[in-house]
């Protein structure tokens, strides 16, 4: 059990307590969502009250229902999002576009221009200085208009393995594309979770091929065969390709293109244009440009088209004890299923924790997340 923290509207302390019951749950990939059972002490303004954050846990808790009922009447029941929802609340427009940026540049950019003000001091995302880092999310060209802030720093984050999180910074907030670590190594931060050595009380394993793509045919500007595609084929050799269309007349070409905003594996880096040539060359650069960011849209398409490998395990309490102090949410580690044979180096995407009744429950979940029937229709 837990004590949570009541803040007001300038994360200032309001109120603590003990809980009684809780969910908090955790994500990678979109914001978590917690409920938590607490007395209804008269001190306890909820009018007043705005945010929940706990003792040992990161998130931050948005107050946005609460109820009572005649069967528990002492009692207050309170949930809502993490303040990464928050996100979905900030359009991107106008248009919005970079070329061969860090993940963390972009995200960083994104936030500065597009966030309403929250009335708090926020520190903008900067990349960390441990942890995989993958050379793909230093070289990013990327143009998006009219989404959500949310959707498009989840979208990039997850096409990389990141995540995305907001949390308390004194007064202020701190908003990160949190990276991860591989405990999958076999030195001191080895992490293993495994059937025989009893730190897996149940599990479930989903596989499920039904919504795989592997090549992604991205359609940007023009009309006919005049219009500009870019493929994108990720499938293994010897692999059967499946297809998916992806509509980016939404990308426009930049107006004009220069040689510093070359993407950083370009040919045109090492290349020395006299004045004659240099109008042929730019319109070259400004498609080369132009087809870097289809093919970014391209795989973060492919990202929600995977093949599905998904374990969900419930962990015994001291393992539980370990979350944030030797693994954390994102990080990858060993999941080994003795009575299948099965071993895996796996992502925790998710992390709920349940105390219900006197009884802690705590289940991790591992690898892809597993689409809803809305989501793999194409509704999201």
């Amino acid at each position: 059990m837990f004590d949570v923290i009541f803040l007001n509207a300038n994360l200032e302390t309001e109120y603590r307590c003990k809980v009684i019951d809780y969910l908090w749950d955790s994500k990678l990939y979109e914001p978590g969502e917690y409920q938590i059972q607490v007395l209804n002490d008269d001190d306890l303004d909820l009018d007043v009250c705005k945010y929940v954050i706990t003792n040992t846990k990161k998130e931050i808790g948005i107050i946005e229902r609460w109820e009572y009922n005649s069967q528990k009447l002492n009692t207050v029941i309170i949930s809502g999002y993490f303040f990464e929802q928050q996100l979905y609340r900030s359009v991107i427009y106008p248009t919005y576009i970079a070329t061969g940026k860090t993940i963390w540049q972009i995200a960083n950019e994104i936030c500065s221009t597009y966030l309403d003000d929250w009335g708090f001091d926020l520190t903008l995302p900067v990349q960390p200085i441990d942890g995989v880092i993958t050379e793909e999310s230093k070289n990013i060209s990327y143009q998006q208009t009219g989404d959500y802030v949310g959707d498009a720093l989840y979208d990039l984050a997850a096409t990389y393995g990141y995540g995305i999180s907001i949390t308390k910074n004194g007064t202020g907030l701190s908003i990160n594309v949190t990276n991860y670590h591989d405990r999958t190594q076999g030195d001191d931060d080895e992490v293993v979770f495994s059937v025989a050595r009893n730190s897996i009380k149940n599990f479930e394993i989903v596989k499920d091929k039904s919504n795989y793509r592997n090549v992604a045919i991205v359609a940007g500007e023009g009309e006919g065969s005049a219009r500009i595609v870019e493929v994108v084929n990720i499938a293994k050799e010897g692999e059967t390709r499946s297809h998916l269309w992806v509509d980016a007349r939404d990308l426009q070409r930049q107006a004009s293109a220069t040689m510093e905003n070359a993407p950083a594996n370009s040919e045109q880096e090492t290349t020395v244009y006299s004045d004659t040539s240099w109008g042929d060359q730019a319109l070259k650069l400004q498609m080369l440009l132009y087809r870097s960011q289809l093919r970014q849209r391209g795989l973060e398409k492919l990202a929600d088209y995977v093949e599905i490998d998904n374990i969900e395990i419930e962990i015994e309490s001291e393992e539980a004890e370990k979350i944030g102090i030797d693994f954390e949410i994102g990080d990858i580690v060993w999941v080994i299923i003795n009575p299948y044979n099965l071993s895996y180096k796996m992502k925790i995407i998710e992390v709920e924790d349940v105390y219900n009744e006197g009884r802690r429950t705590v289940s991790l979940v591992f690898g892809d997340k597993i689409p809803s029937k809305l989501e793999k229709a194409g509704i999201r």
